[in-house]
C-alpha cells in the first residue's frame, strides 16, 4: 500500500430528502457543507496533475468534483449534491504514534 494519499477540501451544495422513499420523499432539504477527505491516487495521476510543492493544478481539482446523492434510495426523488473540490494537496502518510514513541523512548535512554 502507498504510503501517499490527497486530502481533498469539498464544498457540497444540492438538496436531498431525511424521510421517506424516493418515490414519496416527504420534505427536501438543502445541503450546504464543507468537507475533508482523504483518497488514494495512482503515480500517473500525480505525475500529471500536482505541481513540484503537492499542490493539485486545475485540471486535477476538476476530476475531483463528482455529483452524488445523500439518500440511500433509488435517486427517484431527483435530489443530488455536487462535490466541489475546492483544494487538494498530497501529503504522505505517517505513523504518528510509532514516531512519538520512538522518540520517547529513545529521549528515555539520554
Amino acid at each position: 500500500m502507498s504510503n501517499w494519499r490527497l486530502k481533498v477540501k469539498y464544498h457540497i451544495t444540492g438538496t436531498t430528502h431525511s424521510n421517506g422513499y424516493c418515490s414519496d420523499p416527504g420534505e427536501k432539504t438543502n445541503v450546504d457543507y464543507k468537507k475533508t477527505v482523504y483518497q488514494r491516487v495512482s503515480k500517473d495521476w500525480v505525475r500529471e496533475h500536482c505541481g513540484e510543492d503537492g499542490e493539485v493544478m486545475y485540471s486535477g481539482l476538476a476530476l475531483l468534483n463528482k455529483t452524488d446523492r445523500e439518500c440511500n434510495g433509488s435517486g427517484y426523488c431527483g435530489t443530488g449534491v455536487k462535490w466541489l473540490a475546492l483544494e487538494a494537496t498530497l501529503e504522505k502518510v505517517t505513523n504518528l504514534k510509532s514516531q512519538f514513541l520512538n522518540e520517547y523512548y529513545s529521549s528515555d535512554n539520554d
